[in-house]
């Protein structure tokens, strides 16, 4: 639809909790449009996967809980560490 109304999308697969994906991703885009002006950095791990969907921490295995905050909180570090360089190269 994008594409349709004139604007440009590129899709990159990315596992987000992933530096050298997301190191990747960042690369992508500014190959794509030629810079990086901004980061809306919006992935998260919800849901039955995630903390278990809300069962007793108790109940809460270490790995799920490892993965989540990889997804939800790392995540947003590794946005920040590759995306910040590249909206400094833009001004």
């Amino acid at each position: 639809e994008m594409v349709a109304a004139g604007g440009r999308a590129v899709a990159v697969r990315t596992d987000v909790s992933s530096e050298s994906d997301f190191r990747a991703l960042i690369g992508a885009a500014v190959d794509a449009f030629g810079r990086l002006d901004v980061l809306h950095n919006n992935a998260a791990a919800l849901g039955r996967t995630a903390i278990g969907g809300d069962d007793r921490v108790e109940d809460l295995s270490v790995e799920v809980w490892d993965r989540t905050l990889a997804i939800n909180a790392r995540s947003v570090m590794l946005g920040c560490k590759h995306a910040i360089p590249r909206m400094l190269e833009a001004g």
